[in-house]
């Protein structure tokens, strides 16, 4: 009984461990099957770019090892909770540091390690994007768009989105997210 608690407390772990470097590498705008790779930094302890049945042994063994902090052989709600808590700290900080390894690359042009304040700007929304705005919202023309101008412009918004502007319904309150189909799927045209 207690054998087969513990092996099953060590699949828990082995499996929350995975699922966070999965989700680590695998979130919004990552790419697909980084997971895998997470997998090799985990479970490849001789860096051979193989991860043998034994490894992973050896990685469940070691991680239940070090959740089990009173060393008694088992693993205590409160070691599960802290090593859970802790693998999804790990996780968070791989998804921050992807997340910013992805940042740099996008707003470092010229790849000198460092965003200028022209890459910066080069990269954010421009004047152009307020223009717009205000051409959109500025409903007294004074050329700057007030807090009342932008929540007479949220409401407007969300009377389109419910389909009372023109008075058409929209896809999706068709039961659809393409507007110009129809109920059956075929256009409206």
């Amino acid at each position: 009984m207690k054998k087969t608690a513990l092996m099953t407390t060590g699949v828990l772990v082995l499996a929350m461990g995975v699922a966070g470097a999965a989700s680590a590498h695998g979130d919004r705008g990552g790419q697909r099957g980084a997971g895998f790779d997470m997998l090799f930094q985990q479970f490849d302890l001789d860096a051979d770019g193989k991860v043998t049945a034994d490894e992973v042994e050896q990685a469940k063994a070691q991680r239940f090892t070090d959740a089990d902090t009173d060393g008694n052989g088992f693993l205590s709600p409160e070691e599960l909770s802290a090593a859970a808590t802790a693998m999804r700290a790990q996780a968070d900080a791989a998804r921050q540091e992807a997340r910013q390894a992805r940042m740099m690359a996008r707003l470092d042009t010229d790849e000198d390690g460092q965003i200028s304040a022209e890459e910066m700007a080069a990269a954010g929304p421009g004047a152009n994007m307020f223009d717009r705005m205000v051409s959109r919202f500025d409903a007294d023309n004074d050329g700057a768009i007030s807090k009342e101008e932008l929540e007479t412009a949220r409401a407007q918004m969300g009377e389109r989105r419910k389909g009372g502007h023109d008075g058409k319904m929209r896809g999706h309150e068709r039961g659809g997210w393409m507007p110009w189909r129809g109920q059956n799927g075929q256009s409206d045209n």
